[in-house]
């Protein structure tokens, strides 16, 4: 009888800490996961968190130095 309660005993304990196990596993996958995220927008963004007008970004978008350093307008090579 004492080997089963000990068996019983061992395997409610090891299934608490597998539980427990993946819980910080998942814990530490959200926050790096927000992070990234966090980082990420952080670069995508611009830094001033200045809102453009419409105006003011037709302007910009009209500027010859917006063109020149815009890889989109150049034309395509090699094909």
């Amino acid at each position: 009888m004492r080997v089963r309660t000990a068996r019983a005993g061992g395997r409610g304990r090891r299934t608490t800490l597998a539980v427990l196990g993946w819980l910080v596993a998942a814990v530490a996958a959200t926050l790096t996961g927000l992070a990234a995220i966090s980082v990420i927008g952080d670069g995508i963004t611009d830094p001033s968190g200045e809102v453009l007008s419409e105006a003011r970004l037709a302007q910009d978008l009209a500027s010859p130095t917006a063109l020149a350093s815009s890889p989109a307008t150049r034309p395509p090579t090699g094909a």
